[in-house]
């Protein structure tokens, strides 16, 4: 027995094969069972070789209590334990084989998850609650744009899980339709809108839109190509009487009718031949004696209105070669289509009034397209037609010596005609008057070589194409 120090008792047993290992420190006993290997007494320092034992019920432990040290699974849940259901221990079950209790995101799939890819993460194949993705879920996972938490489609985000756009086939927010193209000949445009007249986009039923509401162009507003006959007056056309009838008062071609467009105004008309002929007068009027349309065509040398004898034309329309106005005739062309006339008390801007009904004072090209063999001297100036001067005033064109000349295009003499700017009065009274038969195209529309400068289809002088189909002014009179 050894004596411990500072007063301590120290005394201890160790018991082999079924016997004890006492020792005392305080009054305490200390009891153990080695089994395999070495041990030493702690008293005596003998070496005690191993005797292998098993532990029997009623041994005491060496913490000094009785019972079986903590197992995971044994159905127990030892203080580091959070669960043990024994043999019911599962990696896939509420305890794992380690046991610890199933949690999402612990890499295995156990009761109430879809899914366990061992992380929290929402973005990938499996949630953070353990879930398999699923749109609706109010979770944006892999594969998704969107998930707003609802299968609605008309809001920012479709029951697919995709953001809006044009040409899906959802009508979204926003949208006025989709059909699922991005065609604009359909009833939805390519902006996802309805098809309407007016919105710049030709759509199903519309054969134009210019992207307006307007009429007078080449689309109507109700988007119909501009047509002759639709009652819409639009581009090009100046009437628009809701027909095709030509012989009314907006032709088939949307023209307004008139006389010389060849179609005969019913009513209005007796003839349309587009032009004098022997058949219709340039009034679109038959041809007849005295109607006041001289028609050389029918052999009318003159036309005066009436059916008058002796009055420079007769009740034929045959040229009396006499003179009006007072004025006494000098001599006549061998043709018969010109004269001069000589009546010293009328004014200059008045020798016209000496010609026959229809005729005017000679252009100077009237005068030398007729003049052959016209063997006449006079003995004074002969004076043709009034030309306006560029700048201010008029002029006749003079023409001097032997008839069967031809002559300048002059306007050397003055008149104070009332249509030119002038203030010359009535300053020239003792010449003779060349006075021409009418040139048979001029005023028809058409410029006819060689008698005719202009032609604007009427016999006004008050315009700038004279009734002889002479230009009202020209450069250098």
């Amino acid at each position: 027995m050894l004596v411990g120090a500072c007063g301590d008792d120290d005394t201890r047993e160790t018991t082999f094969g079924g016997g004890s290992n006492t020792g005392s420190t305080g009054g305490g006993t200390t009891s153990g069972t080695s089994t395999g290997g070495t041990s030493t007494d702690a008293t005596t320092g003998t070496t005690v070789e191993p005797t292998t034992m098993a532990p029997t019920g009623g041994g005491e432990s060496s913490s000094g209590t009785t019972g079986a040290a903590p197992v995971c699974g044994d159905g127990k849940v030892d203080p580091d334990e959070a669960c043990d259901l024994g043999a019911e221990n599962s990696d896939e079950g509420l305890c794992k084989t380690d046991c610890t209790a199933q949690v999402c995101g612990d890499g295995f799939v156990g009761p109430g998850e879809g899914c366990d890819d061992g992380n929290q993460e929402d973005a990938d194949e499996c949630t953070n609650t353990c879930k398999s993705p699923a749109c609706g879920d109010g979770v944006v996972q892999l594969g998704e744009a969107c998930d707003d938490g609802n299968m609605e489609d008309a809001d920012a985000c479709t029951n697919a899980c995709t953001a809006p756009a044009c040409g899906d086939a959802i009508v979204q927010l926003g949208e006025a339709c989709d059909d699922g193209n991005m065609e604009d000949l359909d009833a939805c445009s390519n902006a996802c809108e309805a098809a309407a007249c007016g919105d710049g986009v030709v759509q199903m039923g519309e054969a134009c839109d210019d992207g307006n509401l307007e009429n007078a162009d080449a689309c109507s507003n109700a988007c119909k190509a501009a047509a002759c006959g639709d009652s819409i007056v639009q581009m090009g056309e100046a009437c628009d009487d809701g027909n095709v009838i030509a012989t009314d008062a907006c032709t088939d071609t949307c023209a307004a009718a008139k006389c010389g467009d060849k179609i005969v105004y019913a009513g209005k008309e007796t003839c349309d031949d587009g032009a004098q002929t022997a058949l219709c007068d340039a009034d679109c009027t038959a041809p007849a004696c005295g109607d006041g349309v001289l028609n050389a065509l029918v052999a009318e040398e003159c036309d005066d209105a009436n059916l008058v004898n002796n009055d420079g034309c007769s009740a034929t329309c045959k040229v009396e070669l006499a003179c009006k106005a007072g004025g006494v005739l000098q001599s006549s062309s061998p043709d018969k289509k010109m004269i001069v006339c000589y009546n010293n008390q009328l004014c200059e801007q008045d020798f016209g009034t000496m010609c026959p009904s229809g005729w005017t004072l000679c252009s100077a090209a009237q005068f030398n397209n007729r003049n052959t063999a016209w063997n006449y001297n006079p003995a004074k100036t002969v004076f043709g037609a009034i030309r306006c001067r560029a700048g201010a005033g008029a002029g006749h064109v003079g023409i001097s010596g032997l008839l069967a000349n031809d002559v300048a295009d002059n306007c050397t003499y003055g008149s104070s005609k009332p249509q030119c700017v002038a203030n010359y009065g009535c300053n020239e009274k003792d010449y003779y008057a060349a006075c021409c038969a009418p040139t048979p195209t001029c005023g028809d529309g058409k410029v006819d070589a060689p008698e005719e400068e202009c032609d604007d289809g009427n016999k006004s002088d008050d315009d700038l194409c004279f009734s002889n189909c002479m230009t009202k002014t020209k450069p250098g009179c």
